[in-house]
């Protein structure tokens, strides 16, 4: 297995960070009890985050009047494979510094494994929904202060009594 590629170059605090390996291990590459990859990622204050990564192929869309492409339709479907597969890892830095990261491939042949660094920059980037530190700001961004209010169609039941009963469950109280 060897890494071949970060996305993106000089990633950013609450950017995504994609690690892209090359390997052909034995097995079904979709099936996890034959091949996983499993990705550990230290933070720069030695915490540790690990990560099931995933094949990856890319499709493209074959546009009706692409002659083409269109003649790559497979039971009516509009997309084709496009290009090579590989493996890749996604992950969300949540602090600034230097990150290091081993990855071990396994598979019915044995074991692979790779490792490598990177360095995540300051960014103007707000976090994930996170728990808050008041009653009338139940949610909040990471990075942020503010509240977090969740409006959109699945959301029509969203209450303060509502979201405190709900957080109290997931803080364990």
């Amino acid at each position: 297995m060897t890494h071949t590629d970060t996305l993106p170059a000089s990633p950013k605090l609450y950017g995504l960070v994609t690690l892209v390996f090359d390997a052909s291990p034995t097995g079904a590459p979709t099936n996890p009890d034959e091949v996983t990859l499993v990705v550990t990622f230290t933070a720069p204050d030695g915490s540790t985050y690990t990560r099931n990564g995933f094949y990856y192929q890319a499709y493209e869309y074959a546009e009706w009047y692409d002659p083409p492409k269109y003649a790559k339709y497979e039971r009516g479907e509009p997309y084709y494979v496009a290009g090579a597969t590989d493996w890749r890892c996604r992950f969300l830095p949540a602090s600034e510094g230097d990150y290091t990261w081993s990855a071990v491939l396994t598979h019915q042949d044995g074991v692979e494994n790779a490792s490598g660094a990177f360095t995540v920059a300051a960014s103007g980037n707000l976090g994930p929904v996170q728990l808050g530190a008041t009653p009338a700001h139940p949610l909040k961004l990471a990075g942020s202060d503010e509240g977090f209010f969740p409006i959109g169609v699945t959301c029509g039941h969203y209450t303060q009594a509502t979201v405190a009963y709900d957080l109290s469950r997931v803080a364990g109280g």
